[in-house]
């Protein structure tokens, strides 16, 4: 039981460390419940209910979070609207708001306003919407914290209203970011470039020391060429372990499969519910050299087990009943 105990608190611990973490957590808990009718295990309950207790605790703690914010501060908590933006930024969103605004009964019509008060395109873009607080690129910053009160608490019901209003848009969309941040592993947002660096400066002071990696960036091109040639080589080595008899158990392949369906869960969750970024693949991708690795392993003991087994019988003797 350590191992399980163990394995909730590095759970419940991810998940309160970033929110990302709670949605994709919670959206695993359907599929272990896939993997266990595979497995049919006790333990297999049990995993499951683990999971469950971690994204439990993810909203408890963001609830929780919330209510001390508030109690501390006398003010009232806001939530960005990330959902908003990421429908508004893909189309549907600012389709169905040009449609419907001005409307004092969709808060979010007081963000479409201030987005019209510029023409520069990036002022769609989603973290643009968001974070910004310049006159050119900002929009939600800009209001008044009542209307970012309102605006956060609505976005769900606004999100499900153009889903209902555009279906197939909005499918298309999650689609595509999915798709899109599938493929975004490169770790050039770990590394600082000058616009971050001159931004950690300003807030941390100008000798801040951002590192030898910083000062050329030239060599994560190449990098990420060699980490993609190592990703698609470890892809191929999984699906080869698994579909070949006598090298991989059920176990291992569900894991396996558990794992890759993870990160497309990851890929959903911060590429068409948030926005496609190289850091939200990097974090997660080293999974499949990890697992590959792993079935290899697995792999080379059963095949010495296998030949064991066929050479462990001494000539011209029969094996004992």
């Amino acid at each position: 039981k350590s191992d399980f105990l163990l394995a909730l608190l590095i759970l419940g611990f991810a998940v309160v460390v970033h929110r990302s973490h709670m949605v994709i957590v919670g959206l695993a808990v359907p599929v272990a419940g896939l993997a266990l009718l595979l497995t049919a295990g006790r333990r297999a309950w049990l995993a499951i209910g683990l999971i469950a207790v971690a994204a439990v605790a993810g909203v408890a703690e963001l609830k929780t979070y919330s209510v001390a914010a508030e109690k501390a501060s006398g003010k009232v908590a806001s939530i960005n609207p990330f959902l908003s933006a990421r429908i508004i930024s893909d189309g549907p969103g600012y389709a169905y708001l040009e449609e419907h605004c001005p409307d004092d009964a969709i808060a979010t019509c007081k963000l479409f306003e201030a987005l019209a008060k510029s023409d520069n395109p990036a002022r769609l873009d989603a973290a643009q919407m968001i974070f910004n607080r310049t006159e050119e690129l900002g929009s939600f910053k800009l209001l008044d914290q009542e209307d970012q009160i309102r605006i956060g608490r609505e976005q769900r019901a606004f999100y499900i209203n153009v889903f209902l209003d555009r279906p197939l848009d909005v499918t298309a969309s999650i689609i595509r970011n999915t798709l899109k941040q599938t493929f975004l592993t490169s770790i050039q947002m770990t590394v600082p470039n000058d616009s971050t660096t001159q931004m950690l400066k300003r807030s941390l002071g100008p000798n801040l020391d951002v590192g030898r990696l910083a000062d050329d960036r030239s060599w994560i091109a190449t990098v990420y060429v060699a980490h993609n040639v190592v990703y698609a080589l470890s892809l191929a080595v999984i699906a080869l372990l698994a579909v070949v008899p006598g090298f991989s158990t059920r176990e291992m392949r569900i894991f396996a499969g558990f794992v890759i369906i993870g990160i497309l869960i990851n890929a959903f969750v911060c590429g068409a519910v948030s926005q496609p970024a190289a850091r939200y693949g990097a974090r997660v991708i080293w999974l499949l050299p990890f697992v590959a690795a792993l079935m290899s392993l697995v792999a080379l003991r059963l095949r010495l087990r296998a030949g064991v087994a066929s050479f462990g019988t001494p000539i011209g003797r029969e094996p004992a009943e």
